[in-house]
């Protein structure tokens, strides 16, 4: 019996079979990366010592490698269908957020003064460094989404406009926040404060803060989980369990800057 010529096309092959197949882990997997980064984020700041939010300290290079390694590593394993444009305006944002955070150009513009990684320093100050951060991740907030927008009425087809442009966002969301990262070492340096008898005490603002930024890191974690159960990367995703995994991390870096501001004025 002569075979129908439709045949062979009904039944796909094994290549076909494949051809959508994604590199999808369970959660354990993106668990994993937050736990690896998370430690190894803290070694960092454990060991950077007292002055390290000064950018010649070669632990605070570290630490700004790692968080800009974090930044590449989620435009190429990004989870959501992030558009390139999206992914390129992500990666200018959070170098820019790094640039913040690692010279005084922002601060000594907007506030006009002298600058300190604390209050406490012994000199008069006008502001402190996670301060000018703050301030500079705000604006750099709202030039994002500016960008997302126009990047997406640039589109000839503007299908699924609220999808991608939401991916856009967050990934340069997280790669802003990220930069708070940077700011650790600096919350472990001010866990104690000076009495006038020579005594230490606890410094309350950072207690807070610490317990403030495990908070929020388990809270994130917890949506990931969310995110992971719902997730449905796209065909020709690159591993979005890894970019889902740094994406809970580089959120948290925006309580560790606000934690780092507190723990500062306090």
């Amino acid at each position: 019996m002569e075979q129908p010529k439709n045949a062979t096309a009904a039944t796909p092959s094994a290549g076909d079979a494949n051809a959508h197949v994604i590199d999808a882990r369970p959660w354990g997997w993106s668990f994993a990366v937050q736990i690896v980064a998370y430690v190894l984020l803290a070694v960092l700041a454990l060991i950077s010592g007292a002055h390290s939010v000064a950018p010649g300290e070669w632990t605070f290079s570290l630490t700004t490698t790692v968080v800009v390694v974090m930044m590449l590593l989620l435009a190429f394993f990004d989870p959501f269908n992030s558009s390139i444009s999206g992914r390129v305006i992500a990666l200018v944002c959070g170098l820019l957020s790094m640039i913040v955070v690692t010279t005084t150009v922002f601060g000594s513009f907007v506030f006009h003064g002298v600058e300190s990684t604390r209050m406490s320093d012994g000199k008069e100050v006008q502001y402190v460094m996670p301060q000018a951060w703050l301030m500079g991740a705000g604006c750099l907030l709202v030039c994002l989404i500016m960008a997302g927008f126009i990047s997406q009425m640039a589109r000839e087809h503007r299908t699924d406009l609220i999808e991608h442009l939401s991916a856009n966002v967050l990934s340069g969301v997280c790669s802003i926040a990220a930069a708070g990262w940077c700011y650790l070492p600096a919350m472990f340096d001010g866990a104690t404060i000076a009495r006038a008898d020579g005594s230490h005490e606890l410094h309350v603002a950072w207690l807070v803060g610490i317990i403030a930024i495990v908070v929020v890191a388990v809270a994130l974690a917890v949506a990931s989980w969310r995110w992971n159960r719902d997730l449905e990367p796209y065909a020709g995703a690159h591993s979005p369990w890894l970019g889902l995994g740094l994406m809970p991390v580089m959120l948290t870096g925006a309580a560790v800057g606000v934690a780092a501001l507190a723990n500062a004025l306090c």
